[in-house]
């Protein structure tokens, strides 16, 4: 796929590295959740976690139902970018007692991460108005890896169902229970099994909650087929009444935008070809914590040149990963890294002081505006 951008105001080699979002992208994404609510008469969110910028949360606005929050900024960041009365569901494994009124406030929906959270919390419902739910850990686990697996055994990531079955009496004004369980899954057929699993433990839990939010960490707009999703919820929906949810993020937001970068420098090392690039991988930190190799636009599987792509900080491990070309790299050739809207702008930062990639929004029409520029404020802002 070709990423060749007109932008009349500045040559596109001055502004390199840069984000584009494509609001192209993110429609078709969007139509695709269109169809999974049509058919299902579920109730999405979208993940603010995974990606924050205003004009994807504004885009996203229009036809979900609302948005999934981790903090109290999150629901305060949407609240302020929000336009119309949507839903703000917050999960955090704790509270912070400096913002609990930003985040009790702002908040429709509200799943605490402990017994103890929900007793302290939920009798503000009260006051604040948000339905009061609690996040479960199953263990039952999809994910091999631990470091990103929110049902690992010893997660900190909800109430087992042992300890809401012995205190269920207790939780005083329960509306719903709240479940994540997988991530970056393309097959949803685990949904089912998530499904049989709870309606062959907790099923008197399931008649007495109103909702279940089934989270993220599925790629629903990915995945070849949506059947098993389709029949997780309706089987919910009819054998106990359940309002059902789900939240994506990545779904929406990883093919939402692609990221340009310049070649600064080449040489060998070891026999290696080495390309030294104007960014590194702290805009998109998932290369390092969980060596997430993006694709290359540019790129040849077949090509006979092979360049190990690095990033320009001092980090040794400040590398993109290898990729084969058809034909040698030029210093000042433009790379286009697909892909790349999920957790990198929530996630980027400054190590050694490198700048981090402006921000650019391509508008249905073609039409390419800047959203943000960072500069040496932004870095030094940090320290005063």
């Amino acid at each position: 796929m070709s990423y060749k951008l007109k932008i009349h105001h500045k040559a596109l080699k001055v502004l390199s590295p840069l984000f584009i979002f494509d609001e192209d992208a993110i429609l078709k994404s969007v139509k695709i959740l269109h169809l999974i609510k049509r058919q299902t008469n579920c109730k999405i969110l979208f993940a603010v976690k995974s990606c924050a910028l205003p004009e994807l949360l504004e885009i996203v606005g229009r036809s979900l139902d609302g948005f999934a929050a981790s903090s109290a900024f999150e629901t305060m960041w949407i609240h302020e970018n929000s336009k119309s009365h949507h839903e703000i569901h917050l999960t955090t494994p704790a509270l912070d007692p400096h913002y609990e009124n930003m985040a009790m406030s702002n908040a429709t929906h509200i799943s605490f991460n402990s017994i103890h959270q929900y007793q302290k919390y939920a009798p503000a419902r009260k006051v604040h108005h948000f339905h009061p739910q609690i996040r479960i850990n199953p263990l039952l686990s999809f994910v091999k890896d631990d470091r990103y697996n929110p049902c690992a055994a010893g997660s900190k990531l909800g109430v087992s169902l042992h300890d809401l079955i012995v205190n269920f009496n207790s939780l005083d004004g329960l509306q719903g229970i709240h479940l994540h369980t997988n991530c970056d899954c393309t097959d949803l057929k685990p949904l089912l099994q998530l499904v049989d699993f709870l309606d062959g433990n907790i099923p008197d839990i399931l008649k007495r909650v109103h909702e279940i939010n089934l989270g993220g960490g599925y790629i629903f707009t990915g995945s070849t087929d949506l059947l098993p999703l389709y029949e997780a919820i309706e089987f919910l929906q009819n054998k106990y009444a359940l309002i059902v949810t789900i939240e994506p993020g990545a779904s929406i937001s990883r093919s939402a935008a692609f990221l340009k970068v310049t070649v600064l420098d080449l040489f060998q090392s070891s026999g290696m070809n080495v390309a030294i690039i104007d960014t590194s991988v702290n805009a998109l930190p998932e290369v390092f914590e969980y060596q997430y190799k993006h694709e290359l636009a540019e790129e040849s599987i077949d090509g006979k040149y092979v360049y190990s792509i690095c990033g320009m900080t001092c980090l040794a491990g400040d590398r993109f990963g290898s990729y084969c070309f058809n034909g040698p790299l030029k210093i000042g050739d433009q790379l286009t890294f697909t892909n790349c809207g999920c957790y990198s702008l929530v996630k980027a930062h400054m190590f050694n002081g490198v700048n981090l990639p402006a921000i650019y929004f391509k508008d249905h029409e073609g039409q390419i505006r800047l959203v943000k520029e960072y500069n040496y404020n932004d870095w030094k802002m940090r320290w005063q």
